[in-house]
């Protein structure tokens, strides 16, 4: 459980790993992970059509908040008062194939081929890492490596992750 812990902190991004098998410190990885989000951030702003950006960053920044709920799909309500799928599925679709968020379909049936059984309005959004998820987490909760790593209270509450 302690390595899965660990892979829970670091993640899996190239560089991150790499780090914390040099040097074995989380607050050196935190702090690559951090950079890695102010990319995101960034990228959303360099790549997005303007009009978007804001929803954009509205939809990332609420994943924390979505995982942390004991929903079965993702509420757009939950992302702004009155919020609609048509006013934030443009900016979920440039998240899903950016590789940033993965777009989770509840099936009604497990049987190939899959897609064929997904109920398109009935989804989750996850970060791509679970690292990055931490690190997101910390920046909003004041998560530290030590609160993942040993269970503490803190982590009982988060459920995304």
């Amino acid at each position: 459980m302690q390595i899965y812990r660990q892979y829970l902190t670091v993640g899996g991004m190239p560089e991150c790993v790499m780090q914390f098998a040099q040097t074995g410190y989380y607050v050196l990885v935190r702090h690559t992970q951090d950079t890695i989000l102010t990319g995101y951030l960034n990228d959303m702003s360099k790549y997005n059509n303007l009009n978007e950006i804001k929803k954009t960053r509205l939809v990332y920044d609420n994943i924390t908040v979505q995982l942390s709920r004991k929903n079965t799909r993702f509420q757009y309500i939950l992302v702004k008062k009155g919020g609609r799928a048509s006013e934030f599925e443009n900016a979920i679709e440039w998240l899903s194939p950016s590789g940033i968020v993965s777009q989770v379909y509840r099936v009604e049936q497990i049987r190939k081929p899959l897609e064929n059984y997904c109920e398109i309005d009935a989804f989750k959004i996850y970060v791509s890492d679970s690292g990055l998820l931490c690190a997101k987490n910390s920046l909003a909760k004041n998560l530290t490596a030590e609160d993942v790593l040993y269970m503490t209270a803190v982590t009982d509450v988060l459920l995304g992750v």
